[in-house]
């Protein structure tokens, strides 16, 4: 299930970490910990979902408000002044689909579900499949490490 607060995500391998400024889609709310994906050739993001168009951008480390405006939320605008500090290259334990909970996984692609969910191939057609990286570790049930990389353009694996 898609979160809808900010989340304090497990992190590895940070040396690896790259980061990007990015805007955020006018009326659209991310949350920090939140997988996002830049939509369009404007450059702006939302939040993470398998939709053709989008390429994942990465996970949502900061906010900052350049508008002089108290925020309650980090909800774009039409100037563009609210910005997300996006992380990418370094590892993310993520919620992971059913479909993708099991060892023989490991090493494979897997494609955002919603900003919390990564999920094989059940993502949807493969015009909608939207690279996230790849899962390199299990942890517990329901969870794992991600990989987190800009892969480009949708593709099937």
């Amino acid at each position: 299930m898609a979160i809808t607060a900010d989340k304090l995500r497990k992190r590895k391998n940070l040396l690896l970490m790259s980061t990007d400024m990015a805007t955020v889609v006018t009326a659209v709310t991310v949350y920090v910990g939140g997988l996002v994906n830049y939509v369009g050739a404007g450059g702006r993001v939302r939040a993470a979902a398998a939709t053709a168009g989008h390429m994942f951008a990465g996970e949502v480390i900061a906010w900052e408000n350049t508008s002089g405006s108290a925020l309650a939320a980090i909800t774009g605008n039409t100037g563009g002044t609210v910005k997300v500090l996006l992380g990418y290259g370094h590892q993310a334990l993520v919620t992971l689909a059913t479909s993708i909970r099991t060892n023989s996984k490991i090493g494979k692609v897997v494609y955002a579900s919603d900003n919390d969910i990564v999920t094989g191939t059940a993502a949807g057609t493969a015009a909608v499949r939207i690279q996230v990286g790849s899962l390199e570790s299990r942890v517990g049930a329901t969870e794992g490490y991600v990989s987190l990389r800009r892969l480009g353009a949708t593709t099937t694996s």
